[in-house]
């Protein structure tokens, strides 16, 4: 019962923003099933922080930080997206099923053929928090910040980048293959908003 009462006098005190001398190391998630398993082995091994406490869009780095997860996405609804750029038609609709999953549908249309597609779930980046990325919407020459979501494969990578553009929810996609031939680059996909 002391070891246990001094542990939680010791975790109290390593809270405050001053640094502590004692090994606080935890990585402590209230429900797992909140987050994808690959997100929280990466967060776990990624060494960026010694302790860890995830509780629902919260994310508590050492007992001092605190960074949340993006809230642009509503759980469990799902928005569509679309876009036009060189005769093509651009289609994407993504749900946010957990605070570190979406799970999507993009295509892009030429006429009534669809010439390009890709589904499934895709995972924010481990260090998310470290940083956003930035796009271009082409109509208005503005960028804005967007979160990246990315699904991984043997041959490629997709990634999806949301972001609010002064309330307009606006979406990028690229793909990025081993064999460079399949590839489908940022500047190919306009800047796809919410209908």
């Amino acid at each position: 019962m002391k070891c246990f009462l001094l542990i939680l006098i010791i975790l109290f005190i390593c809270g405050y923003s001053y640094p502590c001398q004692y090994d606080t190391s935890y990585f402590y998630v209230k429900d797992a099933s909140k987050y994808s398993v690959k997100w929280l082995q990466g967060l776990s091994k990624s060494g960026y922080a010694n302790s860890y406490y995830i509780n629902d869009a919260l994310i508590i780095l050492n007992g001092i930080d605190s960074v949340s997860f993006p809230a642009d996405l509503p759980f469990n609804k799902e928005i569509n997206f679309s876009g036009r750029m060189n005769g093509k038609d651009f289609f994407l609709k993504v749900k946010l099923i957990k605070y570190t999953t979406i799970d999507f549908k993009f295509e892009i249309k030429k006429g009534d053929d669809i010439i390009e597609y890709e589904s499934g779930l895709a995972d924010i980046g481990t260090l998310f928090f470290l940083g956003s990325e930035s796009d271009e919407d082409e109509q208005t020459g503005i960028y804005y910040f967007a979160t990246e979501y990315v699904k991984e494969d043997d041959k490629c990578d997709f990634a999806v980048r949301i972001g609010n553009d002064g309330g307009i929810l606006k979406a990028k996609a690229t793909r990025i293959c081993r064999d460079e031939k399949s590839n489908i680059e940022l500047n190919e996909v306009p800047a796809m908003r919410e209908n």
